[in-house]
C-alpha cells in the first residue's frame, strides 16, 4: 500500500526524533550541554557551517587529550611529542563532511573528511583569516606544530607554513594543490597498509593530469618518513587498508595578508608564519625535477624509538645547503662544488 502524505510526514518526524534522541544521549555521555553547543555555534568560520554535536564533542575531546600530552611532555623533561600521541588526538578529532575538495575526492565520493587548522583564504572573497577551530582548540594545534618542529633536520629549521591540512581515511585522487606557495611537508599516521604517496617530481605543472606518464612517478612511504614535496606538482594516494590519517603542512598564496591579530594567535599556537626571507628560502629548497624535486627522512618513532633528534635526510637539494657560496644569480657555483659541500656537511652532522 502506498504511503499517504500523512505517513510521509510522520516518517520524517520520527527520523528526526531518533536523530535528536541519539544526539542528546551523546551530549549527556560527554558532559556537554545544549548551551555549550549554542555558544560554540554562535561563532563559526564564515564558510565552515555549524559544528554538529558529534563534531563538537570530538574536537573538545581531542583538545583535552592534547592538553594531557603537552603536560606529560613537560613532566618528562621536555621530551618529543611521539607519533602515537599525535594519532591519539587525530582519532578523537571531529571531522566535518567536506564537500569543497572536489579535486581530491575519490570517484563516487560526495565528501571527504578533511579539515584545516591555521590560516585559510576564503573562496568567496580575498579575505585571509585564522580558523575558529585553531583559536578554540589551541593545544590541539600546538601538539601538531610541536611534533613537526621536533623532527625538522638542521637545514630545514627555517621551514615556515600557514596551515595544516588534516585528512582521515580517503585516498586522494591525482591532483595539484594550485593555491600553495612554496613546498609542503606530509606525514601519514595510523594502522594501515598501502597508502603511499605517488608523486611526479618532474611535473611541469602544465601537462594535463591525465597525460602524466606513470613511469615518471615515484612512490614514497610517508608512514615511516616525513616528505618534503611540491604540492603544486601531480600527486595522489595509493589505495590502503586500515585506519589512515595524514597531516600536510603548507602555506597559502596569501601568506603575507594575515591580519595582525590572527597572526599573533597563530604564532602562539606554534605556527611559524612565513616572512619574505623565509618564503624565499622555502622556494629554493626543491629542484625542478627528479630526485631534487623532493626530500624524505625517517621520524625515528619506530618500535622502541627514543626521544632523539631527526636523522639526516636522504637527499638535500644543493640550493638549501648551509654556507654554500652563490654566484650573482643566486646559483651555487658549480656541480662539483655542490656535491663536495653537501657531502662534507652531512659528514659533520
Amino acid at each position: 500500500k502506498a504511503m499517504s502524505q500523512t505517513d510521509r510526514v510522520l516518517g520524517t518526524l520520527y527520523a528526526k526524533w531518533k536523530m535528536w534522541k541519539a544526539n542528546f544521549k551523546l551530549l549527556e555521555e560527554h558532559g556537554f550541554t545544549r548551551n555549550d553547543l549554542k555558544q560554540m555555534n554562535d561563532v563559526q568560520d564564515p564558510e565552515g557551517g555549524k559544528d554538529s554535536i558529534a563534531v563538537a564533542i570530538g574536537r573538545r575531546e581531542a583538545q583535552a587529550r592534547a592538553k594531557e600530552i603537552l603536560e606529560a611532555v613537560e613532566r618528562d623533561g621536555g621530551r618529543r611529542v611521539m607519533d602515537d600521541e599525535v594519532l591519539s588526538c587525530l582519532r578523537l578529532w571531529g571531522f566535518k563532511e567536506n564537500v569543497n575538495r572536489a579535486n581530491v575526492m575519490p570517484e563516487g565520493a560526495a565528501f571527504v573528511h578533511s579539515d584545516t587548522v591555521g590560516v585559510i583564504k576564503m573562496s568567496t572573497c580575498e579575505r585571509t583569516l585564522l580558523t575558529v577551530g585553531t583559536k578554540r582548540y589551541p593545544e590541539f594545534t600546538m601538539v601538531l606544530t610541536r611534533w613537526l618542529r621536533e623532527r625538522l633536520p638542521k637545514h630545514l629549521q627555517q621551514f615556515a607554513y600557514t596551515s595544516i591540512n588534516i585528512n582521515k581515511n580517503y585516498a586522494g585522487r591525482l591532483h595539484r594543490d594550485g593555491n600553495n606557495s612554496g613546498p609542503s611537508l606530509i606525514k601519514a599516521f595510523g594502522d594501515f597498509s598501502g597508502g603511499e604517496l605517488k608523486y611526479w617530481p618532474s611535473d611541469d605543472k602544465k601537462t594535463p593530469l591525465e597525460d602524466l606518464c606513470p613511469r615518471d612517478k615515484v612512490t614514497l612511504d610517508i608512514k615511516e618518513n616525513v616528505l618534503l614535496f611540491d604540492g603544486n606538482r601531480g600527486h595522489c594516494v595509493n589505495k590502503f587498508q586500515g585506519e589512515r590519517y595524514s597531516l600536510v603542512f603548507f602555506s597559502i598564496r596569501s601568506w603575507n595578508k594575515v591580519p595582525k591579530g590572527d597572526a599573533a594567535e597563530a604564532v602562539r599556537c606554534g605556527i611559524p608564519l612565513p616572512t619574505k626571507a623565509s618564503m624565499a628560502f622555502l622556494q629554493g629548497l626543491l629542484g625542478p625535477s627528479g630526485k631534487e624535486g623532493y626530500q624524505s627522512w625517517p621520524t625515528g618513532d619506530g618500535k622502541g624509538a627514543r626521544s632523539r633528534g631527526p636523522r639526516t635526510p636522504h637527499r638535500v637539494h644543493a640550493s638549501a645547503a648551509r654556507g654554500v657560496k652563490r654566484g650573482p644569480a643566486g646559483d651555487v657555483a658549480s656541480p662539483a662544488a655542490r656535491v663536495r659541500k653537501v657531502a662534507a656537511d652531512q659528514r659533520k652532522r
